[in-house]
């Protein structure tokens, strides 16, 4: 089972990275109220504040509304990150927390085009996922996104470093599945 900490308010955007883990995958959810599904392939945890993680297995989701405290991240498998939060740049460095950013141009993930209610994310770069495999440069066509475009890129972001490709990706984010 592979673990997604969101640090953060149970807000729009953790609302709309949990729904992305549940198209891709059957996904729990610890959080304001418990939601199990049998046999999860995913955890997603939902935490206000940040918490000291300490596991190899797990992908970071900095939603841009946490209370800093005095907690610290030992280590983890990924962040993912919005390329303008300064705080999780802040509590990101040092870290050794390998980062997929999001947002703007030179980030990992940013977007290529837009328009009839559709776009394009791109992913810029090459990033190893979870289980150790290389997901290469490559445009994720998505049509009638769910969510906002910060949102669809964290989302993004999460599905492709727990493995999903980029047509499952594209899929997960889009509204009628």
């Amino acid at each position: 089972m592979r673990t997604v900490i969101l640090i953060g308010n149970a807000d729009r955007t953790a609302k709309a990275v949990t729904a992305a883990l549940s198209r891709f995958a059957p996904t729990s959810v610890i959080g304001t109220r418990l939601q199990t599904v049998e046999h999860p392939k995913v955890l997603a945890v939902l935490s206000e504040k940040l918490c000291e993680v300490d596991t190899e297995d797990a992908v970071l989701v900095f939603t841009g509304r946490y209370k800093k405290t005095s907690g610290r991240l030992l280590s983890a498998g990924v962040a993912v990150a919005d390329s303008s939060d300064r705080v999780a740049a802040e509590l990101l460095s040092g870290t050794g927390i390998p980062v997929v950013t999001c947002g703007g141009e030179k980030d990992t993930l940013c977007f290529s085009s837009e328009g009839g209610g559709s776009f394009c994310i791109t992913l810029q770069r090459s990033i190893r996922t979870l289980a150790g495999e290389v997901t290469e440069p490559c445009e994720i066509p998505v049509k009638s996104p769910f969510c906002d475009r910060s949102e669809a890129l964290l989302c993004a972001g999460v599905l492709l470093l727990l493995g999903a490709s980029p047509e499952c990706t594209a899929s997960a984010l889009e509204r009628d599945n």
